[in-house]
């Protein structure tokens, strides 16, 4: 990697997916989602909880900048790596615009096909790995 960032001189490095390379002097912005894998190890494959636990503290100090998605995960790297806030920042994940609101009729058969008489009900859409989203 550090090959590659000085052969195209790249100005700033982009890690949208918990990777940094730590042998270069080009200036990195590290994007965590989470830390699920110290949470919840059971979730993690063997070899890459290997990898997050012994890279993941290099990358955090490496970074130049850290965007997580997250006040709370924000608060979860402070924690884990003993850190100030002061290189990190959090930016929301975004919404696609097919998602809109739905009208009261839609609302209406929604509720009647699967609440099954019920005043309420709740509805998950996992992402596929099993360590997201545990309630």
């Amino acid at each position: 990697m550090p090959h590659a960032l000085k052969k195209y001189q790249i100005d700033v490095f982009l890690s949208p997916d918990n990777f940094c390379a730590i042998r270069t002097k080009v200036p990195t912005v590290l994007v965590v989602h989470d830390l699920a894998y110290l949470h919840f190890p059971i979730h993690t494959r063997r070899r890459d909880l290997w990898y997050y636990r012994y890279f993941m503290p290099r990358y955090i100090q490496r970074a130049n900048r850290i965007i997580t998605v997250s006040e709370f995960t924000k608060q979860d790297i402070i924690k884990q790596f003993g850190m100030t806030g002061k290189k990190i920042a959090v930016a929301y994940n975004g919404v696609r615009t097919v998602f809109q609101p739905i009208s009261d009729t839609e609302k209406e058969y929604i509720k009647a096909e699967y609440t099954q008489g019920n005043d309420y009900f709740f509805m998950w859409v996992p992402y596929i790995l099993a360590k997201m989203y545990i309630v």
